[in-house]
């Protein structure tokens, strides 16, 4: 065997193992929605390496996708719509109408858009909804202040593995801690 066709069989080696390994976690997910969430994320990245869509699906077909039907696509799509549209929506705003630079208008955005759009008034209602509701805004602010931080530290500016794993450790650190109550406590104070 030549030089050539030893490397090209190499390579071809090397692109099926890759095929094969991207998709082994599928395996221990029992959420049908969240295999749905991951084979479509897996597929996409693995498009954008230069796999083939019939090489994915082939890879696709040996996995057990029964329950693929059983999904309320309707409810799937409209809930990723949905969420996409509130983080437009909530950096829009930060960014046009609080003048908030880009960077922590996405990261504030993505951070709220898990919060309901009435637990982000409950602390205008009165002092007792403002208490109530106020700590967990206060940590969602801040998770995305410490990710808009550790962007600004990594010198990257924007949301890269180093940025979300320092943001992550922030996150953990200040919803693990008193911060945020006691923050709501000052900011209950200036609202009522």
């Amino acid at each position: 065997m030549d030089l050539k066709t030893q490397i090209k069989q190499t390579l071809l080696e090397e692109r099926q193992n890759k095929l094969k390994e991207s998709f082994v976690e599928l395996l221990d997910i029992d959420d049908k929605v969240y295999l749905v969430e991951r084979s479509l994320t897996i597929s996409h990245t693995l498009l954008e390496d230069g796999f083939s869509v019939d090489e994915i699906k082939k890879e696709l077909s040996e996995y057990d996708m029964s329950g693929f039907d059983k999904i309320n696509w309707k409810d799937f799509a409209l809930n990723s719509s949905l969420s996409m549209f509130k983080e437009y929506i909530i950096e829009y705003i930060l960014k046009e109408l609080f003048g908030t630079n880009k960077e922590f208008a996405h990261e504030a955005a993505v951070v709220f858009s898990n919060l309901s759009p009435t637990d982000l008034l409950k602390p205008f209602k009165d002092e007792a909804s403002c208490s109530e509701s106020m700590p967990k805004i206060t940590k969602a602010l801040l998770v995305a202040l410490g990710r808009h931080l550790a962007g600004n530290i990594t010198g990257t500016g924007e949301s890269t593995l180093a940025t979300r794993g320092a943001g992550n450790l922030f996150g953990q650190a200040i919803m693990q801690s008193n911060v945020g109550e006691s923050l709501s406590v000052n900011f209950c104070k200036m609202i009522h």
